[in-house]
């Protein structure tokens, strides 16, 4: 994998060479247990649904599991916000469509800071209340 990340007690991979786009996830509190199930608490896998197949290029773990991905910036969390991520209880989001270089994510002051796609920009994720989601404004400018 690519990228890895720790949300939620589980231990996330992304980003393999045959399947460029899906996330597999442990099982809650057990990082070597990949068997999916159907239990809250069971591994999940994921697939990053976007039109153009887009490879993992970071995660990077807050209130959602933060995704950036060649083409575009994704959140992943649970659709049902009163209850935990899991295989039943899981939605994806995208933010933006800047794309981003496969330098790993980092947290500055409670803002995630990322390269953009040619690694020329640097981009913050952050939430926007009056849109109601995250934005990606350039700090180069």
């Amino acid at each position: 994998p690519r990228s890895v990340a720790i949300h939620e007690q589980r231990l996330c991979f992304g980003g393999t060479t045959s399947q460029p786009n899906t996330v597999w996830c442990s099982k809650v509190d057990d990082f070597e247990d990949f068997q999916l199930g159907s239990s809250a608490d069971d591994a999940l896998q994921f697939t990053v649904a976007s039109s153009e197949g887009n490879r993992i290029a970071w995660m990077f773990s807050q209130k959602r599991l933060m995704i950036g991905t060649s083409g575009d910036e994704w959140t992943i969390g649970g659709a049902d916000s009163s209850s935990p991520f899991s295989a039943s209880n899981i939605q994806a989001q995208r933010q933006s469509s800047y794309g981003s270089k496969t330098t790993r994510a980092i947290l500055l002051n409670d803002v995630l800071l990322f390269l953009q796609r040619r690694g020329r920009k640097v981009r913050e994720l952050t939430y926007n209340f009056e849109r109601d989601g995250w934005v990606a404004p350039d700090l180069c400018l």
